[in-house]
C-alpha cells in the first residue's frame, strides 16, 4: 500500500484524473455485473455512480494538495531541514494543514467507507425484502401471496396502440412469467374453458375486470395486468399485480421503450414484477432474456401469439398451422414455434413427416427455451421422433419437478400408455383432472386407457363428464374414436354426425369422413366407406395436404383388401392416387411404401412388393425408426413379402418385433394371419381371437378393414376345433356386426347365421 501511495504521490494531476476514471469504470462494470447476476435493486448502480462522482473532486483535491506540498518541499531555492520547519510553523493553516486532511490514505479510507455503507444498505434491503418489511418487502414475504400461488394474466390494454401489439405483448409477458418458480400462471386453455363455463366468449379477450371475476370464481388470489400506451414517440408499458378479491393494486411498475426495444422492455417489466412478488434473486439473475427464449422478431412473435389464440379458443387449426409456419419463416430459430407446430400437426393427425421434423428442430434449439419448455420439448422428441420412451419419462419427470400442474403430467401418462402401463397412466390422468386445470387432454386420453382396461362403462361416464365441460367439435371427434374402440357404432355415428355439422371447418369435415369410413368399414359397408374416403381425399387436396390424400387412398385400399380380398382393386386405387400425387413428391416420411408392399404382396407381385419394402428400409427407416407407427408399418411390409414367398417363419419373426404395447390388436392380427396361412390352426386361433377380443384404445382407428372377417375366421376355427360354445359366440358377434353389410356380403352373413342356429340347436 505504501508503494501505491508513493506511486500516486509522484503522478501529475492529469495522470491521477486518468487513473481515477479508469478505476471508476472498472468499479461500475463490477457493480453492473453483480447487479445483473445477483438481481440487486435498481438503485445500486446509480448510487455507486454518485459515490464515484463525489469522490472525483476529493481525489483531484488530494492530488493537487499533495502535489503542491511535494513541490514546495523539493524547491531547490529553499533547501531542506530547518527552513522548511520554520515555514510550516509560520503558516499552520497553510499547505501543511491541508495536506494533513487531504491525504491519499484518507481518500482511500473514505472511498472504502462509502462503498462499505452501500454494501450495508444492500444487505439491509435484502433483509427487509426477506422479512416483508416496508417497501422492500415482497408480496410473498408479507403474506399477501402464497409461494407457488396461481395467478391469472389478463390481456394487455391497448391505450392508443394497436390491439394486435397488445395481444403479442400479452403472450410475451405470459411466456416470461411462466419461468417464475414463485407463482404459477394459469394455463390459457384453462382460462378459455372457464370462460365458456361462465358463458363468456373466449375470443372477446380477457379484460382486467373479467380476469378478476374468473379469479374469484376459481379461487386465484391475484391478476397480473398490463397496459401499453404512447409517450411521445415511444411506448409506455405498465404492469400491475392486482388483488382478485378487492381490486387493490399490490405492485405496479412502468417501462418506456422504443418500438425496437419492446421485447427488452416487456422483459424488464416482467422481471421487476416477479422480483416484487418475491422470486428469489438468484432465480431472477439466472433467467434467460425473453428474446433468447422466444424470438428476436416481433412479427414472428405476433404470428405465434395469434396461432396460440386460435388453438386455445377452438379456432381453425389449419390457420394456426399456417401462422406458425410463417413465424418460422421469419425466424428459423424460433424453438417455441417449431414445438407448437409439431403439436398442432399431431392433434390434427396430419403430415407425420412435418411432425417429426418440427419436434426434431425444436429439440435442436432447446437451449432457446425456458427450462420447463425445454423438458417438454425433449419429452415430445423422445416420444414422437425417436421412440426412446425411457428418456421421455425422464424428461417429463424433470418438467414435473418445475411445475406439477402443467401439461407434463398428461404427457408422461401418454408415454406410459405407449408402454402398455394403463393403470399407471390412468392414475396420472386422474391426478391431472383432480388438479382442476380445466384441460380436456387428461379426459380425452383417459378414455382410451379405460377402454384398454376393459372398463367401457367407466369410459362412457368419463366421456359424459368431459363433454359436460367441453361441448366442442374436438370432443365429438375423440368420443367417436372411443366408442368405435368398444364397438358402440351407433353412439360413434352420432358424434360423427355432429362433426359433419361443423360445415365451416374443413378440419372437422375431413375428420368426420375419415371416422365415418372407419365406422362403415367395420360393419361391412364397403361402398359407403369408399365414398366417404373419396370425399375426404377431395377435401385434403383442396387444403394442399398431399399426405392426407394418400392417407385416404391407403385406407380405401385396406378396405378393399380386408373386406373384399380384392388385391387388384386395392392396387388400382393406390396407382390412381400415385397418378394424382406421385410418391416421389411426398416427403420420405409420408411415402406409402408399406401399403404398396402389402398390396403387391397380396396380389402375388412379389418383386414389386420387395422393391417397395426395400425402398421403405432405405428411405424411411433411417429417418424415423423410433416412431411406433413406422415400426409397425416397416415390420408389416417385410412380413408381407415373406408371406408372399411362403416363408411364414420369417414373417412371424418380423411381426413379433412390432410394438405390441402400442397396438396389441395389430400385432396379434398379423401373427394370427401368418399362422393361419401356414396351416397352424391352433396358433392362428390364439392370436386371431386376441386380435378380435383384446380391449385396446387404438381399435377405433385400426380395425375397420379386418375386424369383421377376423371375427368370422375365429368362429370358423373354433367350429373346426369343435369348440361349439365359442364358435357360437363369435358367429353371433359377426352376424350382429355385419347385419347391415353391403348386399354382396349378405350371403356370408346368412351362412354364418345358419351355422349359428345349427350349433345352438346342438348345444341346447
Amino acid at each position: 500500500m505504501k508503494n501505491v501511495f508513493r506511486e500516486v504521490h509522484t503522478r501529475s494531476l492529469w495522470q491521477v484524473l486518468g487513473l481515477y476514471l479508469a478505476v471508476s469504470w472498472v468499479v461500475l462494470q463490477v457493480v453492473d455485473v453483480l447487479a445483473d447476476n445477483v438481481a440487486l435493486p435498481d438503485w445500486v448502480f446509480p448510487i455507486a455512480l454518485v459515490l464515484l462522482l463525489v469522490g472525483l473532486p476529493v481525489v483531484l483535491g488530494t492530488a493537487f494538495v499533495q502535489g503542491g506540498v511535494r513541490n514546495a518541499d523539493s524547491d531547490p531555492e529553499h533547501g531542506r531541514g530547518q527552513d522548511t520547519g520554520r515555514r510550516e510553523a509560520a503558516s499552520p493553516s497553510g499547505a501543511s494543514a491541508r495536506s494533513g486532511l487531504l491525504t491519499w490514505r484518507n481518500a482511500l479510507l473514505g472511498g472504502l467507507a462509502a462503498f462499505g455503507l452501500l454494501g450495508l444498505g444492500i444487505g439491509g434491503w435484502v433483509g427487509l425484502r426477506a422479512a416483508g418489511i416496508g417497501g422492500a418487502g415482497t408480496l410473498v414475504a408479507k403474506g399477501m401471496l402464497d409461494d407457488r400461488a396461481e395467478v391469472v394474466i389478463s390481456d394487455f390494454l391497448a391505450s392508443g396502440a394497436e390491439p394486435s401489439l397488445a395481444r403479442t405483448l400479452t403472450e410475451a409477458f405470459r411466456i416470461d412469467f411462466t419461468e417464475s418458480p414463485t407463482v404459477r400462471v394459469v394455463d390459457p386453455s384453462r382460462v378459455s374453458e372457464t370462460l365458456r363455463l361462465m358463458e363468456r366468449d373466449p375470443e372477446e379477450g380477457l379484460t382486467l375486470d373479467l380476469a378478476r371475476e374468473l379469479a374469484q370464481r376459481e379461487g386465484f388470489p391475484a391478476v397480473i395486468a398490463g397496459e401499453i400506451g404512447m409517450a411521445g414517440a415511444n411506448y409506455l408499458l405498465t404492469g400491475q399485480v392486482v388483488s382478485a378479491a378487492d381490486g387493490a393494486v399490490l405492485v405496479s411498475h412502468r417501462e418506456t421503450a422504443s418500438e425496437e426495444d419492446l421485447l427488452d422492455a416487456i422483459d424488464a417489466l416482467s422481471q421487476r414484477l416477479r422480483e416484487r412478488i418475491g422470486e428469489p434473486l438468484g432465480s431472477l439473475a439466472g433467467a434467460a432474456p425473453l428474446e433468447r427464449v422466444t424470438t428476436s422478431s416481433f412479427e414472428a412473435l405476433d404470428k405465434y401469439s395469434e396461432a396460440e389464440r386460435l388453438m386455445i379458443t377452438g379456432g381453425s387449426r389449419t390457420r394456426a398451422v399456417s401462422l406458425l409456419e410463417e413465424a418460422i419463416e421469419l425466424d428459423a430459430t424460433f424453438a417455441m414455434a417449431h414445438r407448437k407446430l409439431g403439436i398442432s400437426l399431431f392433434i390434427l393427425q396430419e403430415q407425420r413427416a412435418r411432425q417429426v421434423e418440427s419436434f426434431t428442430r425444436a429439440f435442436e434449439l432447446r437451449d432457446r427455451l425456458t427450462d420447463y419448455e425445454r423438458y417438454i420439448t425433449e419429452g415430445s422428441y423422445y416420444t414422437y421422433a425417436t421412440g426412446e420412451l425411457d428418456r421421455a419419462v425422464t424428461a417429463y419427470e424433470n418438467a414435473l419437478a418445475i411445475d406439477s400442474v402443467g401439461p407434463a403430467l398428461n404427457n408422461l401418462a401418454i408415454v406410459y400408455q405407449a408402454l402398455g402401463d394403463h393403470e399407471r397412466a390412468l392414475d396420472m390422468f386422474a391426478l391431472d383432472i383432480a388438479q382442476d386445470r380445466l384441460s380436456s387432454n387428461p379426459y380425452v386420453n383417459s378414455l382410451f386407457s379405460l377402454v384398454s382396461l376393459s372398463r367401457p362403462d367407466d369410459m362412457r361416464a368419463r366421456f359424459e363428464e368431459m363433454y359436460g365441460l367441453f361441448p366442442t367439435a374436438s370432443s365429438h371427434s375423440w368420443g367417436a374414436q372411443a366408442f368405435l374402440s368398444v364397438g358402440d357404432y351407433a353412439t360413434a355415428d352420432s358424434h360423427i354426425a355432429a362433426l359433419e355439422e361443423e360445415t365451416g371447418s374443413p378440419d372437422w369435415q375431413s375428420q368426420a369422413r375419415l371416422l365415418g369410413a372407419m365406422s362403415r368399414g367395420a360393419r361391412g359397408n364397403l361402398e359407403r366407406g369408399l365414398e366417404l374416403l373419396a370425399e375426404r381425399a377431395e377435401i385434403e387436396a383442396e387444403r394442399d395436404l398431399e399426405g392426407g390424400v394418400w392417407e385416404s387412398e391407403e385406407l380405401a385400399a385396406r378396405l378393399l383388401l380386408g373386406l373384399k380380398g380384392d388385391a387388384d382393386a386395392a392396387l388400382a386405387r393406390l396407382e390412381q392416387a400415385a397418378a394424382v400425387v406421385p410418391v416421389s413428391d411426398l416427403s420420405p416420411y409420408d411415402r406409402p411404401y408399406s401399403a404398396l408392399a402389402v398390396a403387391n404382396a397380396e396380389a402375388g407381385r412379389v418383386a414389386e412388393a420387395r422393391r417397395y419394402a426395400e425402398a421403405f428400409e432405405e428411405e424411411i427407416w433411417p429417418l424415423a425408426s423410433g416412431d411406433l407407427g413406422i415400426r409397425l408399418d416397416y415390420r408389416a411390409a417385410r412380413g408381407a413379402v415373406a408371406e408372399a414367398v411362403g416363408d411364414f417363419a420369417a414373417a412371424i419373426e418380423e411381426y413379433r418385433q412390432t410394438p405390441e404395447a402400442w397396438c396389441p390388436e395389430c400385432t396379434n392380427r398379423l401373427l394370427g394371419r401368418a399362422f393361419d396361412r401356414w396351416g397352424r390352426a391352433d396358433s392362428a386361433l390364439v392370436y386371431l381371437e386376441r386380435a378380435a377380443s383384446v380391449p385396446s384404445g387404438s381399435r377405433g382407428y385400426g380395425d375397420s378393414d379386418w375386424i369383421g372377417r377376423t371375427t368370422l375366421r375365429v368362429a370358423e376355427l373354433h367350429d373346426q376345433a369343435n369348440n361349439l360354445s365359442d364358435a357360437a359366440r363369435f358367429y353371433a358377434a359377426f352376424v350382429e356386426l355385419w347385419a347391415d353389410a353391403d348386399p354382396e356380403f349378405q350371403p356370408e352373413v346368412a351362412a354364418a347365421q345358419d351355422r349359428l342356429e345349427v350349433i345352438l340347436r346342438e348345444i341346447g
